[in-house]
């Protein structure tokens, strides 16, 4: 958690940049927006799309999107990382998460597998487990949890896609990706 309040300092100081008002500014402004993605990317694992509409961020296991450029996606990035902060501090014990295949998992909130994304928390596993087995797919044998679509995918992006309306339809919610740690 220490290492994500890290992050969120660092993003916002590289927000707190003033708004430019001249060309010369204005090019300044996005040469420091090339800076610090550039930064976050090599330095500490972010994966960032610019070129993609909305813009993508995952970096400290926190997934965030924007329309409007590279300010308004770290922004919405620290505000998505402070509230993962505030919930882990006072928040669910236990997660629902999936993987690239489809198939759902339940652990405690601490121990999340990588390369996952986790779609649902609560506070009692049973009725986690419960909530998420009434939305999900019945795969070998009725003893298999899948996100309907995600089998399915060709690949990461139509998989994504699939988990997000499903999370979307069945939680009102999205999904975070939980990224690797580095050892």
């Amino acid at each position: 958690m220490s290492d994500l309040k890290h992050l969120i300092d660092l993003v916002t100081k590289a927000l707190n940049a003033p708004t430019p008002r001249s060309d010369e500014e204005w090019q300044a402004w996005r040469a420091a927006g090339d800076r610090i993605t550039r930064e976050l990317r090599e330095q500490h694992g972010a994966r960032i799309r610019l070129d993609h509409d909305p813009a993508i961020i995952i970096m400290g296991g926190v997934r965030s999107t924007a329309t409007a450029g590279w300010t308004s996606l770290l922004r919405n990035w620290a505000k998505a990382a402070t509230n993962r902060v505030e919930k882990a501090r006072n928040g669910p014990k236990f997660a629902a998460y999936a993987d690239r295949r489809g198939v759902i998992g339940f652990c405690h909130i601490d121990i999340v597998p990588a390369e996952t994304m986790v779609f649902a928390e609560g506070d009692d596993l049973d009725g986690l487990k419960e909530h998420v087995a009434a939305r999900a797919r019945l795969g070998r044998g009725n003893d298999l949890l899948l996100v309907p679509g995600v089998p399915e995918a060709g690949n990461t992006e139509q998989a994504l896609s699939a988990l997000t309306a499903w999370t979307n339809w069945a939680f009102n919610t999205s999904p975070r990706f939980i990224e690797k740690v580095p050892s």
